[in-house]
């Protein structure tokens, strides 16, 4: 038992600080914690925070969630400067399960973020952030990106499984699961620099749309900060047939978790606290323990 006197916050980061705590023995302990706008367990408190509109803060999931089909979106993708997400969203190596990224037919309004940077009045392009996070069974309806139109922040740790056996032809106003011109799984665009570091989307079975639709991107703009990208189920990251691309952004594509173990790249950068290596594929920790 501590006979505390004080406890006065000593240092604060980014979803982050150190309390220091004094006792009457003089005693001084420094406790690391995590400083949250909210914790997120349940859907009720995951759609409690999505406004719709612009949007920061600091967001830490805390428990798996099962979304059952629903369509969640945190800020918007409109063409006002200042619509999307710039906070951090830290999924702590938990996943999100069976969520719906549902837009119109027209203007790609949905995705999980809608939008994952904003610009001030000022012109300042102020990025948003995506990491230690799994999305399994994910699906789209209508137009745009699975994580939203317009991406411009960080994606690290970040795993998305697509779920394809779902997906079919229908209608463009989002009432079915379908491919549509410019569906995607991050985003429909991918602006500049955008930091990507261990991300893999990986396809429930392989990718084969004669439209050339569904892959990671649509179109990327910009020399791009790229560390570890793999994509399996398809030979492409970005959309055919979307026009230029002007873009240095690389990414290593496998048709199948078989050719991923077989051509066995250096999978070293994914041997962290969010990764494991099970039979020669990065798969997050907690749902390997699953």
């Amino acid at each position: 038992q501590l006979n505390i006197t004080k406890i006065a916050m000593a240092a604060i980061g980014s979803g982050s600080g150190t309390l220091c705590v004094y006792t009457e023995e003089e005693d001084v302990y420094l406790l690391n914690v995590t400083i949250a706008d909210m914790f997120i367990d349940t859907l009720a408190e995951l759609q409690s925070i999505a406004k719709g509109s612009a949007m920061s803060g600091y967001y830490v999931l805390s428990s798996d969630i099962d979304c059952g089909g629903e369509t969640i979106v945190l800020s918007c993708y409109t063409s006002t400067a200042d619509s999307g997400f710039t906070g951090t969203f830290d999924g702590r190596g938990y996943t999100i399960f069976n969520f719906c990224s549902k837009t119109s037919a027209t203007d790609a309004t949905g995705g999980f973020f809608g939008e994952l940077f904003a610009t001030n009045g000022n012109g300042l392009e102020l990025p948003g952030t995506l990491k230690n996070i799994s999305f399994v069974d994910a699906t789209v309806k209508g137009y745009g990106g699975f994580l939203g139109m317009k991406g411009q922040g960080t994606l690290e740790n970040v795993y998305i499984q697509f779920d394809i056996e779902n997906m079919q032809a229908g209608a463009a106003d989002g009432t079915q699961n379908h491919w549509y011109h410019s569906t995607s799984i991050l985003f429909n665009i991918g602006y500049w620099n955008i930091p990507i570091k261990n991300v893999v989307v990986e396809y429930n079975e392989p990718l084969n749309n004669p439209n050339g639709w569904g892959y990671a991107f649509g179109q990327i703009y910009g020399s791009q900060n790229v560390n570890n990208f793999l994509v399996v189920g398809a030979d492409n990251f970005y959309q055919q047939g979307m026009g230029a691309h002007y873009s240095t952004m690389k990414a290593d594509c496998y048709l199948s978790r078989d050719d991923l173990k077989a051509k066995a790249p250096d999978l070293s950068t994914f041997e962290n606290d969010f990764w494991t290596i099970v039979d020669g594929c990065p798969v997050p920790k907690k749902l390997a323990d699953q």
